[in-house]
């Protein structure tokens, strides 16, 4: 099994979506800054974003790359089940990736790399298949 953090790459900054946007970005709200979150979800913002940007470029700072924010519950599930396009290795919970010379503890960022919710198939279901009794 390859492990995430052998292959996972390094964030970039890149600005702009390599496809064009289909439908407008709403950026009140930094889903990539964790001050964001202090005061819950947004969820009113969830509702806007299922009914007018379901597949939405999510602009971040100049130093970090953006990324694509699918908000529909259909729309996840296909993303979900086409690991050949979209990929949990890139991104996912971990949507910073700092210059290896950074991770700190060294130890420990490898650890949330390689962690479950970051796997795509079939490395994925191996792992789930192995804690599947638990």
């Amino acid at each position: 099994m390859n492990l995430v953090s052998d292959e996972i790459l390094i964030d970039t900054g890149q600005q702009s979506p390599i496809n064009e946007a289909i439908y407008p970005s709403f950026d009140e709200f930094g889903f990539w800054d964790p001050s964001s979150w202090t005061k819950g979800h947004p969820f009113n913002l969830y509702r806007q974003m299922r009914q007018q940007a379901p597949v939405m470029w999510s602009a971040a700072p100049k130093e970090f790359s953006g990324f694509w924010s699918v908000s529909r519950y259909q729309d996840i599930k296909e993303v979900e089940l086409a690991h050949r396009v979209f990929s949990s290795q890139r991104g996912s919970i971990n949507m910073l990736v700092a210059d290896r010379k950074y991770w700190k503890p060294e130890k420990l960022a490898p650890a949330a790399f390689n962690s479950l919710i970051n796997l795509d198939a079939p490395s994925h279901m191996e792992m789930r298949m192995q804690q599947s009794e638990f």
